[in-house]
């Protein structure tokens, strides 16, 4: 069992872009990928990534799931981007965590 599965057995929407060529522009669309299991928590109104940066984030993910960024997640009625992800790997244990930002962006499901 993962720490991940222990702190939470809730499963999450994801969405990935689906863009197509439309004439003489681009047609965005978003479907749904897959449901991925994850631990969200809140996050600290400037938390540092493992790069040095800062990210601006609402809530953090944590997930055994690959995830990447720009991808959307759904948790409840709202929907949140994946601003930055990364990559942890500790004994016994690989998981992903992306820093998640309430996007306004119409998504039609």
């Amino acid at each position: 069992m993962s720490i991940i599965t222990f702190f939470s057995k809730r499963k999450y929407e994801l969405y990935k872009r689906k863009i197509t060529q439309k004439g003489a522009g681009e047609l965005v669309e978003w479907q749904k990928d897959c449901d991925i299991q994850a631990y969200i928590e809140p996050a600290q109104s400037l938390e540092g990534s493992e790069l040095g940066d800062y990210t601006d984030s609402e809530l953090v993910l944590y997930t055994t799931s690959p995830i990447k960024n720009s991808e959307i997640v759904k948790i409840g009625d709202d929907f949140y981007e994946i601003r930055s992800t990364e990559f942890w790997q500790i004994p016994y244990m690989t998981y992903y965590k992306g820093y998640l930002v309430k996007t306004d962006e119409n998504i039609s499901i």
